[in-house]
């Protein structure tokens, strides 16, 4: 496969990624601002996009959660017990491969 070919492949799957990681952060919504009915809402887009370059360089679902505590700490949210952040995580990572 072509250089170009491999590298058009890895920027679909990393936008793949982001639209699923914007849906899984969507569905979080960890400050409570998603319209159920709007799955196109961006307020987690800079995240969602943090989350998919975790991904593609193989982050596991621990890894994530740190990320996720640091978003959510940055936010001022620390209520969210820690299983739920390693849940979402997994979930994340689920469709990153």
């Amino acid at each position: 496969m072509s250089r170009s070919r491999t590298r058009t492949k890895k920027r679909m799957k990393y936008e793949n990624l982001i639209v699923e990681c914007r849906r899984q952060w969507n569905r979080f919504d960890p400050i409570g601002v998603i319209d159920a009915a709007d799955e196109t809402d961006d307020e987690y887009h800079s995240y969602a996009t943090r989350t998919a370059k975790l991904l593609m360089q193989g982050a596991d679902a621990r890894k994530v959660a740190d990320y996720v505590r640091k978003v959510l700490h940055s936010l001022g949210i620390s209520e969210i017990p820690e299983e739920k952040m390693l849940e979402f995580a997994q979930q994340l990572t689920r469709h990153s491969t």
